[in-house]
């Protein structure tokens, strides 16, 4: 019967044990640190004003154009002049907690659901609005890619994450 034994020096996976521990707070300090660029990458995706409508608009239907005529009546705004606060109020960030966390991209404008929304109404995609739940797709990969990168650096003894 054959037998051997192997010494290891085992220091790399003692590194390797209490980097996976303490991970949770270095992915959070590191996340925290690409949040500017991140950012600022996904407001190019979905905080995009749009040109001027094209003529005659198309509505959902022709109730929706009288209440929403009617509306911009009482408030003095014929012709519709843009007041750029759809726009001003997207905000991307990360969220932690202590099971982990979440990127946030929101739009905290009222009027958000109508434009860039699940209820998109037709001229406003025909005017040229990003529809929210297609710009998913062009952002998740980039935190993803982000998020893969800064585990690699994270769980690295010798990336110099501290």
């Amino acid at each position: 019967m054959f037998k051997s034994a192997y010494e290891f020096d085992t220091e790399a996976l003692d590194l390797a044990d209490r980097r996976v521990i303490a991970s949770p707070k270095l992915m959070a300090r590191a996340m925290k640190r690409q949040q500017p660029r991140l950012r600022r990458r996904v407001l190019k995706i979905v905080a995009v004003e749009p040109g001027r409508p094209s003529y005659p608009l198309r509505w959902a239907s022709a109730k929706q154009r009288r209440y929403v005529m009617a509306k911009l009546r009482r408030e003095g705004n014929l012709p519709y002049q843009r007041t750029h606060e759809l726009v001003q109020a997207w905000d991307a960030k990360f969220e932690f907690s202590e099971d982990g966390g979440a990127f946030v991209v929101e739009n905290t404008s009222a009027k958000a659901q109508w434009v860039v929304g699940a209820d998109q109404q037709p001229y406003h995609a025909d005017t040229g609005w990003v529809y929210g739940p297609r710009a998913v797709d062009e952002f998740v990969p980039i935190v993803l890619e982000a998020y893969e990168q800064t585990w690699i650096t994270v769980s690295d003894p010798f990336a110099g994450v501290r």
